[in-house]
């Protein structure tokens, strides 16, 4: 302990990834919408709000005065449903 310096945490929240996922998928969802019908279109919608979901962490570490910088991730698991937040 007397030779951490700081601590921190943060969330990590991946919108952006998200985001790009669907916008990517919805003109693949309209080509396949043609052969397959609505189940195509609303698999691209819900692709990308369930990898925001399934894909947030809460982080949590330490640096030392040497510089040395250690850390957990947690994410939220599928199996036991405990939010992190």
């Amino acid at each position: 302990m007397p030779s951490v310096c700081s601590a921190f945490y943060g969330f990590k929240k991946p919108w952006k990834h998200a985001l790009v996922l669907t916008v990517l998928l919805l003109p693949v969802s309209s080509i396949l919408y043609r052969h397959v019908g609505w189940p195509a279109v609303l698999i691209a919608l819900l692709v990308g709000p369930m990898y925001y979901f399934l894909n947030k962490s809460l982080t949590v570490g330490i640096v030392e005065n040497s510089s040395w910088t250690g850390g957990f991730a947690f994410k939220r698991s599928m199996i036991e449903g405990k939010s992190i937040s």
